[in-house]
């Protein structure tokens, strides 16, 4: 979409990839759209919470409106396979400031199915925020069920960055 050089988008299509520093965590774009337009923005376009760039029309960088967010393969079910856990996100901008976006997924194992080393748990709730390429927050919750109670146990947990990976701590 090519009116002049300063107003025109591009639409195109690209694998997963992961964030370096972030091993683990993973991205699987929908379309992805490169904006090189100080008049306009791609259809749809929303920042994500907290960002800190332009605004504006005159924003330009590369947009991801909707996403699926692999998770490390530690959280899985039982009838799962090679398959990672994912859960759809939106509004992934990258700018000469860096990557930012705000993730929240909710109810994406439930307890009957999750498997933790072959116990039964859920993961209600995870939550990631990259602000202009720093890993800002991290987090995630649900419950467990230990081999000896038919009662489960509530969890939180930390994600962080740690070397080039994710780590996440119980």
């Amino acid at each position: 979409n090519f009116y002049k050089w300063d107003d025109w988008i591009a639409s195109i299509s690209f694998q997963n990839f992961q964030l370096p520093g972030v091993k683990g965590l993973g991205f699987q774009p929908s379309t992805i759209y490169y904006d090189h337009s100080s008049k306009r923005n791609p259809t749809g376009f929303k920042f994500p919470k907290s960002y800190t760039g332009y605004t504006g029309n005159d924003f330009e960088g590369l947009y991801i409106q909707d996403m699926a967010v692999l998770l490390p393969s530690d959280f899985k079910t039982f009838n799962q396979g090679k398959e990672r856990t994912s859960f759809d996100a939106k509004d992934f901008v990258l700018d000469n400031k860096g990557v930012s976006v705000n993730i929240l997924g909710t109810n994406i194992i439930n307890l009957t199915s999750g498997n933790l080393g072959s116990w039964a748990f859920s993961l209600d709730t995870v939550k990631v925020v990259i602000q202009q390429n720093t890993f800002t927050e991290g987090a995630f919750n649900g419950k467990i069920e230990l081999p000896v109670s038919k009662d489960s146990l509530v969890y939180s947990g930390d994600l962080h960055s740690g070397g080039d990976s994710l780590q996440y701590e119980f």
